[in-house]
């Protein structure tokens, strides 16, 4: 019996996982706290729960229904407004200081606060979880002052902001330029082919 956490028992019959076993965690609140590694059991009430590995309450296991198995890699989701659609949503959370890493980190989700939206609506306490879909978005990129040719890139991202960072810097790089000297003419979603090209009047 695992003496790190409290509570503990041996594995019983309504167990559905064991010790070892790489498992997504939904905490209470629908939050999708990612992958955890299942180090001990507990049973509380005839209610088959878990501890699992790096956990900072060590007092209090989670329920078997808020986990499910991993097999493979598991496939990236998206918090986003349930109400707008919005994928800018914020919590309010508790950290913690951790010796080994060096870095804070977040608490499980115990008392981590309502979702709020960064977007136009300002919702608060409604989240979709959803499966990241990623897109392709063309670029048309021209030095800020006016000068010279145009740049056009096609990048794939699940979010259209970290798709303008990558295209200015590829470009940069491209160009032998900073980023910020550049300047993003119009954007295009979907996949798109580009027929004829010709920046020279006739």
């Amino acid at each position: 019996m695992n003496t790190e956490f409290q509570h503990t028992c041996e594995r019983s019959m309504m167990h559905s996982f064991k010790i070892g076993d790489m498992v997504n965690y939904v905490n209470g609140m629908g939050v999708n706290m990612g992958v955890r590694k299942i180090a001990a059991y507990a049973l509380w009430d005839d209610v088959p729960r878990y501890y699992y590995e790096g956990t900072d309450t060590p007092w209090y296991p989670v329920y078997q229904h808020q986990l499910s198995l991993v097999t493979g890699t598991p496939e990236p989701v998206q918090h986003v407004c349930g109400n707008c659609g919005s994928s800018m949503v914020y919590y309010d959370a508790t950290a913690y200081w951790d010796v080994d890493t060096q870095s804070f980190a977040l608490s499980d989700g115990s008392e981590r606060g309502p979702s709020i939206c960064g977007g136009d609506c300002g919702d608060e306490g409604t989240v979709t979880i959803k499966p990241v879909i990623e897109e392709t978005f063309t670029f048309w990129i021209a030095q800020a002052n006016g000068e010279g040719t145009h740049y056009v890139t096609a990048v794939t991202s699940h979010r259209l902001g970290s798709a303008k960072i990558e295209a200015l810097n590829d470009c940069a790089e491209d160009w032998q330029c900073e980023a910020d000297t550049l300047h993003i003419l119009g954007v295009a979603k979907g996949d798109i082919e580009i027929l004829e090209w010709d920046e020279v009047a006739a």
